[in-house]
């Protein structure tokens, strides 16, 4: 493109491009907003636009993440703040993506042997280091895979609550929650095959083992 002609040249103080469309023969539209009124509030628009995504990653984060946190400072120069949050919604969406796949990660890996413990002629598998995201998922994928095997996973949630899951094949899985809440306070309920809910804090592992020695006749 050798250049166009613009009647009034002298009148531009600034202008953004917002597209650029061929025509053919090298001649070509564009879209642009002229002035220093026209730029900012051009700018002011795009800057909202990029607000509205950055909250829609936080959220999404926070699914996986619940006590992420992000401090946006509050720049004057538009162009600045425009530059820094188009940053900041870039590296949202790569960081959640690597979450993403983490999680894909921890569905498809094999259980850690650790992890299971025999209570007569049962086989629990106790985790609660596990992402908030997509937990009920993961508990119903594994008990599908390891029926012989009844899960009790947990995540931490905002305020230092605990979200627990029970999935199992072979006992019912709300019997053990009802248990579970009934000992450590708490709030839920489910079915034979899955259930889930919240308690005040998260539990030692051995006293949740004592638990189901303790109760393994129940469920």
């Amino acid at each position: 493109m050798w250049g166009t002609h613009i009647e009034n040249t002298e009148l531009l103080e600034k202008f953004t491009i917002l597209s650029c469309q061929s025509k053919g023969s090298g001649i070509y539209r564009i879209r642009a907003v002229t002035s220093w009124n026209k730029y900012f509030e051009f700018l002011k628009g795009k800057i909202q636009e990029i607000l509205s995504k950055i909250s829609a990653l936080k959220n999404k984060i926070k699914k996986i993440e619940p006590n992420f946190v992000l401090n946006l400072p509050n720049l004057v120069d538009l162009e600045q703040q425009f530059d820094y949050l188009k940053k900041i919604e870039d590296d949202l969406k790569i960081y959640y993506k690597k979450l993403l796949k983490s999680q894909l990660r921890i569905v498809k890996s094999e259980l850690d042997a650790n992890k299971i413990v025999e209570i007569g002629k049962f086989s629990f598998y106790l985790d609660f280091n596990l992402p908030l995201h997509n937990l009920k998922q993961i508990a119903a994928t594994w008990r599908e895979q390891n029926p012989r095997i009844s899960f009790i996973l947990g995540a931490n949630l905002v305020n230092n609550e605990f979200l627990i899951i029970v999935s199992s094949a072979i006992l019912a899985s709300n019997q053990i929650l009802e248990k579970i809440l009934e000992i450590f306070t708490g709030s839920g309920g489910g079915n034979y095959k899955i259930a889930q809910g919240k308690i005040q804090k998260k539990p030692e592992k051995e006293v949740f083992i004592k638990l189901l020695w303790e109760n393994i006749t129940e469920f």
